[in-house]
């Protein structure tokens, strides 16, 4: 299964989210490519990659060092180096045949690398099956895995024009992505703003379909003395999420 995780604006913790996942169904038993296509490159940073991406790779060589395995059964491939190189770095590989077949050539083996039982995709803000970073990644990685089913795994804030955004951005998307699951992340933990935020999934999570509607809790654990989540910490919450979308498949 590719799970695509998406958001429709920063400060979500969608990295958090998506790194977390990756982590969580690894330690769940099943072998797991994380693929950090979110030009931060936070996901890939925290999970132990850090590398320049394999588009780099493909102009300028050197060290194959964008994918390693960093934890047992999770692998972790960083697809492209941190904005703005990477606006110019596309530009440039996407004009030369030879660059584009060497990187998607590359992209390929990796995927068929393992007998992967899920992908983990981090996405960038917004992303759409028309951003051109984003269709010739997708494009390649069917040709590798045409087997693979993709999902989406939205995450939001809990404001009220964060949901809706959301929503929004779930319907838009609903031409190439299945939606799977949607975490409403960051939820200030008092009674009120839980209990909006889980009337606000029970009279929206079948109606955008679904099949999984998390109400996350903001968690201070994962924040402590730290200028970034610790990716180290066992976040319940998404660990718990993990073992939902394991028994979807079982």
């Amino acid at each position: 299964m590719r799970i695509e995780v998406l958001g429709v604006k920063g400060g979500v913790g969608k990295s958090t989210v998506a790194a977390h996942l990756a982590k969580a169904l690894a330690e769940l038993g099943r072998k797991v490519l994380f693929l950090d296509r979110d030009y931060n490159g936070w996901g890939s940073w925290s999970l132990g990659v850090e590398s320049k991406g394999l588009l780099w790779w493909a102009m300028h060589g050197g060290e194959r060092d964008f994918m390693k395995e960093t934890r047992p059964n999770l692998k972790v491939l960083k697809l492209y180096p941190p904005s703005p190189q990477f606006y110019e770095l596309i530009l440039r590989v996407h004009r030369s045949l030879e660059l584009m077949t060497k990187g998607a050539e590359a992209y390929k083996e990796v995927l068929r690398s393992d007998d992967f039982d899920y992908f983990v995709v981090d996405n960038p803000v917004n992303v759409g099956p028309d951003d051109e970073a984003a269709r010739h990644e997708r494009e390649f990685f069917y040709q590798a895995r045409p087997e693979q089913e993709g999902v989406g795994l939205f995450v939001s804030d809990p404001s009220t024009p964060g949901l809706r955004a959301v929503a929004n951005y779930v319907k838009a998307s609903s031409t190439w992505v299945k939606p799977l699951a949607l975490v409403v992340n960051m939820i200030p933990p008092t009674p009120d703003e839980v209990e909006r935020v889980q009337m606000w999934l029970r009279e929206n999570c079948l109606p955008l379909s679904f099949k999984i509607c998390e109400a996350v809790e903001f968690d201070d654990t994962l924040y402590q003395y730290r200028q970034f989540p610790n990716p180290e910490v066992k976040w319940e919450a998404i660990f718990n999420l993990a073992k939902k979308i394991t028994d979807l498949g079982n």
